[in-house]
Order: C-alpha cells, then structure tokens, then sequence
C-alpha cells in the first residue's frame, strides 16, 4: 500500500517583462497597427480632455520617432502579455517595475512603457495590479525603506478578442509572436555564438526572482 502523499504543485510563475519578444506574422504585425492607431487616438482624447483645446499640431500628435518607438514597445509588451497567457506553466501575468533606472540601456525606454501600459489600461485591454513599497518602522533617522514589490499587468479577455479578430490566438502564439534573445553573427575565427545587438541590460542585469527590488509604482 503506497502511503505517499501526492506531490502538491507550486504556483505558477509570473513572467518577466524584459521586451526581448518579437512579432513573427502579417497577422500580428495588423494587430500592432491596430493597437498602435487605438493608442495615439486614446492620447489625443486624454489630452484634450485635460486641456479643454486643440492645436493644429501641438503637444497631441506624436512625432514620426515617438510614434515608432510606441509601436515597437507596444509590440514587445503585447508578446509578453499573448505568450504568458498561452504558456500553461505560467501565471498568465507579467510584472515589471516602474522604476526608472531599470529601463537604462534597454530596448523600450521608461517614458514608451509608461506611455504603451496607460494606453492599454486606458482602453479596458490590460489590467494592471500597482507595486506596492514597504517600510520598516526602526532605523536610525526613522523608518527605513524595503525592498517593494513589481506591478503586475495582464491581458483582459478584451484584449484577447481583438487578437483572435486577426487570426493571433493562443493556440498557435508561437507562429505569431517569440522571443527575441539575440541574433547569430559570423566571428572571425569561424564560431557561430550569439551577438551582443539585442542589448539585453534587463534580462541579464535584473534576476526576474528578485523582481521586487527598488521602489515600485
């Protein structure tokens, strides 16, 4: 008679939001666009709805970089999203910390981040649950700052739907988006090894475990 207990299995891991994903299909590069257009139309509304005016050009309207840079963090933060929720031994959720020198030497600057999240948020296609900062009550000159925790982002069913009107679902995530680690290059003395293009400050600075360093919005 077997008197083991059943091994109980540990929670799902959420995913690390480095932006070193990709888009990989027509389909996900339309889906992009989508979000991208809903994005900088979402920006005018809020603005105007601030300042109660229009400008011909003005602050409203991205330049041509801005509107590029929005749209490449848009699509590596939507793989993250797509890839974590079709990813059975993941949580379905994304965390990433807001603190501004995280995102040094990255491939998506903290003002496109904050800008892409609050789009997305803005139009009911993302969740986002805020970081939170702890203190300790004891410390020489008073309380003393703890290490926070990360915001944590998911994609709502809203988001999902919008996806699957273009052909992108979870069953087949992988034709559509993957990551991005880094691209091959030649060397000199005939030795295939990965090259250094894909700047990956953030994967490889910031151990995904310790994701609740620093102080977190």
């Amino acid at each position: 008679m077997n008197n083991e207990l059943p091994l109980k299995a540990g929670p799902l891991q959420d995913t690390y939001a480095d932006f070193l994903t990709r888009t990989l299909s027509p389909e996900a590069e339309a889906l992009v666009n989508d979000l991208t257009a809903q994005a900088t139309a979402w920006e005018v509304e809020r603005k105007l709805s601030h300042s109660g005016r229009a400008t011909e050009r003005g602050p409203y309207k991205r330049g041509e970089k801005g509107l590029a840079s929005l749209r490449d963090g848009l699509a590596r933060f939507l793989g993250h999203l797509l890839l974590s929720k079709a990813d059975p031994e993941r949580s379905g959720k994304v965390f990433r910390s807001l603190k501004k020198d995280t995102f040094t030497g990255g491939p998506v600057t903290f003002p496109t981040f904050e800008a892409v999240w609050k789009a997305l948020e803005g139009l009911e296609l993302l969740v986002r649950t805020p970081g939170t900062r702890r203190w300790h009550p004891i410390g020489f000159d008073g309380p003393i700052q703890l290490p926070g925790t990360a915001s944590i982002f998911e994609a709502t069913p809203k988001l999902l739907a919008l996806a699957q009107e273009y052909g992108v679902s979870l069953d087949n995530i992988g034709r559509h988006f993957v990551p991005d680690r880094g691209v091959l290059e030649l060397r000199s003395y005939g030795k295939w090894e990965w090259s250094p293009k894909s700047n990956c400050h953030s994967a490889c600075n910031i151990d995904p475990l310790s994701r609740g360093i620093g102080v977190q919005n």
